[in-house]
């Protein structure tokens, strides 16, 4: 059986992050006071939009300037909140808590490993500009 898992926000010394902990280092953060390992923790930055006070931008960012070539950050965090359990099904993980930050988390890190990698992932603005597609023409099912 997995562990289970956190989607959270974290508001740490250097900002806030998104990121993803166990619910066993949660309860031993909580509990005991001991450090809080986040894996694929990335940055929220969160800005008011100009002549709009009741809106804010938010920009899943690197955790901190400069960034990180690593995959997990050890902290003592002032607050966390839950945002939502993470579910794995064959590979895929959502996330029922805030579906919408989750997927917008989720790409966020693809592209993060992705360049960590030094490979180029398609946006789908990328697909949606390509025309130059010639059609399969062997058999289709």
């Amino acid at each position: 059986m997995t562990p289970t898992m956190y989607f959270v926000l974290v508001v740490g010394p250097a900002g806030m992050w998104l990121g993803i902990i166990s619910k066993d280092g949660y309860t031993n953060w909580k509990v005991h006071g001991h450090a809080l390992e986040i894996d694929d923790v990335r940055g929220l930055l969160m800005q008011a939009i100009p002549n709009n006070p009741g809106r804010l931008t938010v920009n899943i960012t690197s955790p901190y300037p400069g960034d990180t070539k690593q995959l997990t950050i050890t902290t003592f965090p002032h607050s966390v909140e839950i945002i939502g359990e993470i579910e794995d099904n064959n590979g895929v993980k959502t996330c029922q808590g805030k579906p919408t930050l989750f997927n917008r988390y989720s790409e966020a890190v693809a592209k993060w490993k992705a360049a960590l990698a030094n490979i180029h992932m398609a946006t789908p603005a990328d697909l949606a500009n390509i025309t130059n597609i010639t059609p399969f023409s062997g058999k289709q099912k």
